[in-house]
């Protein structure tokens, strides 16, 4: 998992956002949401799919694998 780039606000922007208007503010707190949704985005993209998940989606999709096939094998990955 990447390191997360912690938000801070330090001193000046701190006394920057005291000055802003409403226009400045909704536009400040607006890049902070994008900001924020960028990155949950981009450890979303990281975590993907777990591998018994990937394993599932395989088994469904191989010809000859039925339920019986399929339920010994995901049993067997539990086990592990």
């Amino acid at each position: 998992m990447g390191k997360v780039k912690e938000y801070v606000t330090n001193r000046t922007l701190y006394k920057k956002i005291k000055t802003f208007d409403h226009k400045e503010m909704d536009d400040f707190l607006t890049k902070v949401y994008i900001e924020g949704w960028n990155s949950a985005l981009k450890e979303a993209e990281y975590l993907g799919d777990s591998p018994k998940a990937k394993l599932e989606k395989v088994l469904n999709e191989t010809k000859g694998v039925g339920p019986k096939l399929k339920s010994a094998i995901l049993r067997m990955w539990s086990e592990e």
